[in-house]
């Protein structure tokens, strides 16, 4: 009997003797830091919204009138160099014009019938934007809805930014580390917190009307952007 007591409280005090040596095992210091990175590229390419819409007394007219005019539009854009692949319908609708200034009481009275069709088309000759839309006009074009500029390969330029958003960091955690008195360690981990595309303006539909020179067209400059996070041990 009392050798089992003093088994009890020899492994009490070896179990309470163990706990301090484990909490003792601080965990390295770590520093945490955000990195930003950007970089600006002249557009190549721009994606443009061409529409054709036509108001007859009949669906039928309407659909006549709206095919004749985007073929023709069509045709002139493969005439200006734009590939079959580069060109894409994105829009089609018929719809009643209806006219409700008669008794209200009584149903509108449809007057006729408008058709719209538009077309996304890739540019990449941007030098021939403002003479395409002059010509597109020319050709039966009369409604517009976007136009945005862009760069084919943004992989590339995503890429560019964020490995300068990580030596953004890594500067950022070096500079902390000195300012501290120690010294940086390895890298436990790196994190993307989301970036930023290029902006595109979206148009309000308007109409167009025919001028005697090309719409002048400015592309600007496209800027991508990325972010990060990385953590860093501190060398003990």
């Amino acid at each position: 009997m009392k050798n089992w007591l003093f088994a009890g409280v020899v492994l009490a005090v070896a179990t309470a003797t163990s706990v301090p040596a484990i909490a003792d095992e601080a965990q390295p210091g770590q520093i945490t830091v955000s990195g930003h990175g950007e970089i600006s590229a002249k557009p190549d390419m721009a994606v443009v919204q061409f529409g054709v819409q036509k108001v007859e007394a009949t669906a039928r007219a309407a659909l006549d009138a709206n095919n004749e005019a985007m073929t023709k539009v069509i045709a002139l854009l493969k005439e200006a160099g734009v590939e079959e692949k580069n060109i894409q319908t994105s829009g089609f609708s018929i719809s009643p014009q209806m006219d409700y200034r008669s008794d209200s009481s009584t149903p509108g009275k449809i007057t006729g019938y408008q058709v719209r069709n538009s077309v996304t088309v890739k540019v990449t000759d941007l030098a021939s934007i403002g003479k395409l839309l002059d010509s597109a006009v020319d050709a039966g074009l009369n409604e517009g809805g976007q136009i945005a500029f862009t760069n084919q390969d943004m992989r590339k330029l995503t890429r560019q930014a964020e490995t300068r958003a990580v030596k953004d960091a890594l500067e950022k955690a070096k500079l902390l580390a000195e300012a501290a008195g120690v010294k940086p360690g390895k890298i436990i981990s790196i994190n993307e917190s989301g970036g930023a595309m290029p902006y595109a303006p979206k148009m309000e539909r308007m109409a167009f009307d025919a001028a005697p020179s090309a719409v002048p067209v400015e592309s600007g400059e496209n800027t991508y952007e990325a972010n990060v996070n990385v953590t860093i041990a501190i060398d003990q």
